[in-house]
């Protein structure tokens, strides 16, 4: 079966569309921040079916199983650090979230046969984003 979106076509295109709920959210307006909430959910669900169909259509590629995770902490990481900016998050705490990314990522990447994406990781990874998304809906509304 030929896709016409593909996975990896998914995750380029939320790569793509990272730096929107960023300025959306440094825009200050609410509607700029409703919208950074939209725009962010939407790049949480393109995450969630991309691995769906790489699997279900077995479309699993290496450049995705590279590309995917990057996608993942760059959209973590970028919105915790405008939320630093923004005074709504401390910075010490993400400094540690984004340097342990940064050290797995390494990690990973020198032992890529050795350490592999486990289940918890995947966990973690839906814990930041939804943290990240009621971070937002609380910026938003309180």
């Amino acid at each position: 079966m030929h896709l016409l979106i593909t996975p990896n076509r998914l995750t380029l295109l939320r790569i793509f569309l990272l730096p929107f709920p960023c300025i959306l959210l440094l825009s200050g307006s609410y509607s700029g921040k409703l919208c950074a909430l939209i725009t962010g959910f939407l790049l949480g669900i393109t995450d969630y079916l991309d691995g769906i169909l790489a699997r279900k259509y077995k479309k699993i590629t290496s450049i995705g199983t590279i590309l995917d995770p990057i996608a993942d902490k760059i959209f973590v990481t970028s919105i915790y650090l405008v939320l630093v900016y923004l005074n709504y998050f401390n910075f010490l705490p993400v400094f540690f979230i984004i340097l342990r990314e940064i050290l797995v990522s390494f990690l990973r990447s020198w032992f890529p046969d050795k350490i592999k994406v486990s289940r918890i990781a995947k966990l973690k990874t839906l814990f930041q984003m939804c943290f990240a998304g009621f971070a937002v809906f609380f910026y938003l509304y309180f």
